[in-house]
């Protein structure tokens, strides 16, 4: 077993156990204070049963970590229930010293050292990112799946697999390139948002005007991230990247369009 620490992972987690402390400390103080309504007859709600009590005290200290840094009395009374309770700040000083920012590896490599196994389980994040980019709908995605038998979801797999290891070789290159991507998530939404666009004219219009704007795309106005991610690839002068609006239109309904632009 190696115990491995972080500073960041510590820093990380500290606020939302001051968090989570306050709210414990804040539902208890309210529990306090209906059982002392009750006790002196003001509390119109259905009474407060020890029973009650105690599973509003386990709710109010289920939050990780919160039902060992407060110490909790509970007793019968007449009108209602007592309830004390106090916090421990020797179980803070020990999460703090003992528990947050730390990790306990475990592996059968007896004969490692543990800056090798500490190594190894580092390298082990790939595998996880890879997991969440699977499973993020921004990114290359298998949610949701519509199919149903075996062949299809194989081939959905692959498919997503492949598509992976290609948004994966994209920002290899821009890492090359210097460019930082924080994600494929990232990545791929800027992309998407290269857009392109083409104009249509008028039957009265001339043709040979008709004859250009059929021929020329007008790309849209990229940011200073759209624009280093494509000259990192060598695709800052292609105007026919990204998506085409297309809208399916009935006869009337593209008449009636034409009739606009005229």
């Amino acid at each position: 077993m190696v115990d491995v620490y972080s500073r960041r992972m510590h820093q990380r987690q500290l606020p939302g156990l001051q968090r989570d402390r306050k709210e414990a400390l804040a539902d208890l103080t309210h529990l306090q204070g209906l059982l002392e309504r009750q006790r002196q007859g003001l509390r119109r709600a259905k009474p407060i049963t020890l029973a009650a009590l105690r599973h509003r005290v386990a709710k109010a200290l289920a939050r990780e970590h919160m039902s060992s840094l407060f110490r909790v009395q509970m007793q019968k009374g007449d009108l209602a229930p007592s309830l004390q309770f106090e916090e421990l700040p020797e179980a803070w000083q020990h999460l703090q010293e003992y528990v947050l920012g730390r990790t306990l590896l475990v592996t059968n490599r007896k004969t490692w050292s543990a800056e090798r196994i500490v190594r190894a389980s580092r390298q082990q994040c790939h595998n996880e990112r890879f997991f969440r980019d699977v499973k993020d709908p921004c990114g290359v995605s298998m949610l949701p799946l519509r199919h149903r038998r075996d062949a299809a979801l194989r081939a959905n797999a692959l498919l997503v697999v492949l598509a992976l290891i290609l948004v994966k070789i994209v920002k290899r290159r821009l890492k090359r390139a210097g460019v930082k991507v924080r994600s494929v998530a990232a990545l791929l939404t800027a992309l998407k948002k290269i857009q392109r666009a083409r104009l249509q004219l008028a039957n009265a219009a001339p043709p040979a005007l008709r004859a250009f704007a059929a021929a020329t795309w007008v790309p849209s106005q990229r940011t200073p991230s759209q624009g280093r991610i494509l000259a990192a690839l060598g695709l800052e002068n292609r105007t026919e990247l990204g998506t085409t609006l297309t809208i399916s239109q009935t006869r009337a309904g593209r008449a009636k369009h034409l009739k606009k632009v005229e």
